[in-house]
């Protein structure tokens, strides 16, 4: 049915069902037409009035605009704020799951009704095409929110296409909102109402207000760092652990994640049980986490986290240099070990941090993170081992060889021991796993310039006394080279006063235990068994190394054995672990259980 708008003079087409009223005019006094000629066409309705007719045609309308408004407008911005401005949040989370159920849930079902409304048809207009369209995308963000959540894909991938659709949806919902304000005023006002444009201009106010505060907030931040340079030592840090704070390490920042247990998406155990580590690993793919399925998953995070991790650092801890260094390879060893090579890295100046040498022995086991500016994207960790440096090396051997043989006067030349900053350091990497992984193109290209950034991390945080036993597989004996050398020479009295007097003479121990298939396959087996014959011939007890060959790495270890190693020892100051993901798993679900039943503290071991 067409109407005329007396004002306007145009059609408007009405086609929603049900009772209406019609009006008709009296005749006005000397009016021309002859009233015989419609006397007819009201006979049998004196009243003039269809029962029914005071049927409001826009209400439906109406309510399916305004509820939209409230969805796509308050609700919408609360949602995107959580995830934006409000990371923080004790609860932002679930704020944001729940808004965008709600949000989804209200969308399809108004969608729907409008359809209905319409005859179910769709009409061909920007409002019907965009109404369409938002419906799918909001049906897909949700399923991709859920991904997300449950870990199901590559979550790096999900997360952008999540992001990338979350944004497309807020600019599109504002579209359809002034086009639903543009369609009704046509089909109902007498001329076009302002409301959409005034929707418009206070949500991107709003929004342009948001970021800028963000914006300033994070500058602000960073100014502060900068300003303060709050340095924390080791000492302090694991002071405030004991205290109850939530702190842990990434990279050189210490972050407190107190505000922020209750919002990650692994879950606030998974964070718990983190508390007072170092949480590099989970960041760059150097950890391969064991799901419930028992599959391997390797840890990444995104630029997101990255962001949101600089929001929580309260400081920097001691003896780490986030500078990058840009350096290039200048030599490269022979094959060692399985498919492990010495790489000898240069760059044009000396950095602090940089040494060959390390005579803190809080600095052992300290790592660095290196990457090519061309796939920046894919940065690994690389454990320091200053006596994997070739000429250290060698000079090592034949220290062992002479002494040995000959069991005289030893010696071992100054420059070896030289700990002030330089321009070059050697890392030993295992290459041919994985054939796009960064060790790999390290191998291939070596002509290539590359970014180093450290030393980093707590070390191993060795004790002046007690029992130290590291689980470890081959390639996680570099953790400790640096520390076998030094009870090399600390036992062959080869080191002054103060930096043997770091570790007891006669309370401290270091246990090393190897699962692997074959003893070839050690990196620094040399060294490892210089030890042990120099120790025996001394009849010394600082330094014990057992051998499990298999080739079952994965299963060899289970709770049973684990306990059984660790109830020989009565005075076990640290216990590290550097194995396979199905083996850290085993050993971090038993000393979690020790924590647990306070046989030992949650900082006493370390999941590398």
């Amino acid at each position: 049915m067409y109407s005329i708008n007396k004002n306007s003079a145009t059609f408007s087409k009405h086609t929603s069902r049900g009772f209406w009223n019609l009006f008709i005019d009296a005749l006005k006094p000397n009016s021309t037409i002859n009233e015989s000629s419609i006397a007819n066409l009201t006979q049998g309705n004196n009243s003039a009035q269809i029962y029914g007719g005071d049927y409001d045609d826009a209400a439906f309308h109406r309510m399916h605009g305004w509820i939209l408004w409230l969805t796509w407008g308050p609700l919408a911005l609360i949602q995107f704020a959580t995830t934006r401005y409000l990371k923080t949040f004790k609860y932002g989370i679930w704020v944001h799951i729940f808004t965008g159920v709600l949000n989804l849930i209200v969308t399809i079902v108004l969608g729907v009704l409008a359809i209905r409304e319409n005859q179910w048809t769709i009409n061909d207009n920007l409002h019907s095409r965009c109404g369409l369209l938002l419906i799918g995308m909001v049906a897909l963000v949700n399923l991709t929110g859920v991904i997300m959540r449950l870990r199901i894909l590559k979550r790096i991938g999900i997360y952008w296409v999540h992001k990338v659709l979350g944004y497309s949806i807020l600019i599109i919902a504002q579209i359809q909102l002034v086009s639903g304000v543009l369609q009704y005023s046509d089909y109902f006002l007498d001329q076009q109402s302002p409301l959409g444009y005034i929707h418009v201009a206070f949500f991107g106010f709003l929004w342009g207000g948001l970021e800028v505060f963000h914006q300033f907030v994070l500058w602000s931040k960073r100014r502060e760092m900068r300003k303060k340079g709050k340095v924390m030592s080791l000492f302090k840090f694991n002071q405030l652990i004991s205290l109850g704070r939530q702190l842990v390490i990434l990279e050189e920042k210490i972050l407190d994640l107190e505000s922020f247990l209750d919002n990650h998406p692994g879950g606030r155990n998974f964070l718990k049980i983190n508390i007072g580590k170092d949480i590099t690993k989970y960041f760059y793919g150097a950890f391969n986490f064991l799901n419930k399925n028992l599959t391997e998953q390797r840890v990444t995070h995104s630029l997101l986290g990255h962001q949101l991790a600089g929001q929580l650092a309260i400081g920097k801890l001691e003896n780490s240099y986030p500078e990058e260094y840009p350096v290039q390879i200048v030599y490269i060893s022979p094959l060692m070990g399985q498919n492990t090579k010495t790489f000898v890295f240069q760059g044009k100046y000396t950095r602090p941090g940089i040494q060959n040498f390390r005579y803190d022995i809080k600095l052992f086991g300290q790592y660095y993170i290196i990457f090519n500016k061309k796939r920046s994207m894919q940065q690994r960790q690389f454990y320091v081992c200053n006596c994997l440096i070739p000429e250290v090396y060698e000079k090592y051997k034949n220290l062992i060889k002479c002494y040995l043989k000959n069991k005289g006067k030893l010696d071992f030349e100054d420059i070896m021991i030289d700990d002030s900053p330089t321009n070059k350091t050697a890392l030993t990497i295992q290459i041919g796993q994985n054939l796009t992984g960064l060790s790999n193109f390290i191998n291939k290209q070596s002509g290539e310039q590359y970014v180093l950034k450290g030393p980093f991390g707590k070390g191993l945080e060795l004790q002046y006394q007690g029992t130290h036993i590291a689980f470890t597989t081959g390639m996680g004996v570099l953790a400790y080279l640096d520390l076998i050398a030094h009870l090399l020479r600390k036992n062959l009295g080869l080191m002054d006063k103060d930096e043997s007097s770091q570790l007891s003479f006669v309370d401290f121990k270091f246990i090393l235990i190897v699962t692997i298939p074959k003893k070839k396959f050690i990196v620094g087996y040399e060294l490892i068994l210089g030890l042990v014959k120099i120790n025996k011939h001394l009849n010394k007890d600082n330094f014990e190394f057992k051998i499990r060959t298999t080739d079952k790495q994965d299963s060899f270890w289970h709770p049973d054995i684990i306990t059984k190693k660790l109830k020989k020892h009565d005075d076990i100051a640290r216990i590290y672990v550097n194995g396979t993901p199905r083996m850290n798993r085993v050993f971090e679900d038993t000393l979690n259980k020790f924590v647990q039943k306070k046989i030992i503290h949650k900082t006493t071991f370390e999941i590398f």
